[in-house]
């Protein structure tokens, strides 16, 4: 009986620990989550460990986010202009993939690699409060820039942070 109630002691206690661990917010300088998540058309799930060796931009965004109308255009010029330096990886939240690409269908994006998050557990997990939130990452998988929301004027500086990655500083 003792060794039952030790158990469950124990247990009780690891509990927080593991929901605190799970539930840890993106930050600047830590590891960017290696998940996988399905594409947008839910034919295959990729793998964020794919992206280790490379400069990525992880950007989550949805269709009715007015932010992200500015912000999918320039991660597409970005991604067509650093392609084979820089990986663009756009995370929907939408819960419905119909919206997200009908909205792709007016802003295309083809050079960013689209994934979905329609239950929002990986958004939920990074603790996201703004749409669009992107994550620069650097070639070892460390997250360098965290980004919230977007405005024109964020264009040159998130730019500029892509080419230092990319030259290796």
């Amino acid at each position: 009986m003792q060794l039952v109630v030790r158990i469950l002691m124990v247990s009780l206690v690891a509990l927080p620990l593991k929901s605190h661990v799970a539930h840890a917010q993106i930050e600047p300088n830590a590891k960017f989550p290696e998940v996988s998540l399905m594409t947008l058309d839910g034919k295959k799930k990729f793998d964020m460990k794919t992206l280790k060796g490379k400069v990525a931009i992880v950007d989550f965004w949805a269709q009715w986010c007015e932010p992200c109308l500015i912000s999918m255009p320039f991660l597409q010029e970005m991604a067509k202009k650093y392609k084979g330096k820089l990986v663009v990886v756009g995370i929907n939240v939408d819960e419905d993939a119909k919206l997200a690409n009908d909205f792709l269908k007016e802003h295309p994006a083809p050079n960013i690699k689209m994934l979905s998050d329609s239950k929002n557990e990986f958004a939920k997990t990074a603790k996201l409060s703004t749409m669009p939130t992107s994550f620069l990452v650097d070639k070892k998988g460390v997250v360098r820039l965290k980004h919230e929301g977007f405005r024109e004027d964020d264009k040159a500086r998130i730019e500029k942070e892509i080419q230092k990655l990319i030259k290796g500083k």
